[in-house]
């Protein structure tokens, strides 16, 4: 039992000395967390907003494939009701 407590205490002191060696780093470098979330947030942003333009562009290209199809259908009905009235 007190291995395990041994390894969970030094488990803890290892995460309070990264996370002390961390904020160190960050104020001598002058790193800002916001500014990792900022930029973070950015580019997840680009990333939607590409995926949402690729969304639309295939929309509309499916949308045109579909009104010329039907424009299609709709030529040949009307051609076959011409051939039925000419009958």
């Amino acid at each position: 039992m007190s291995k395990i407590l041994k390894i969970i205490t030094s488990l803890i002191l290892l995460s309070l000395l990264a996370f002390v060696i961390r904020t160190v780093y960050f104020k001598v470098y002058g790193i800002s967390v916001d500014e990792i979330v900022n930029n973070a947030v950015n580019q997840a942003e680009q990333v939607v907003e590409d995926a949402l333009k690729k969304a639309d562009r295939a929309v509309e290209k499916s949308l045109k494939q579909t009104e010329s199809a039907a424009d299609k259908t709709i030529q040949q009905v009307e051609k076959d009701i011409k051939e039925q009235l000419n009958k």
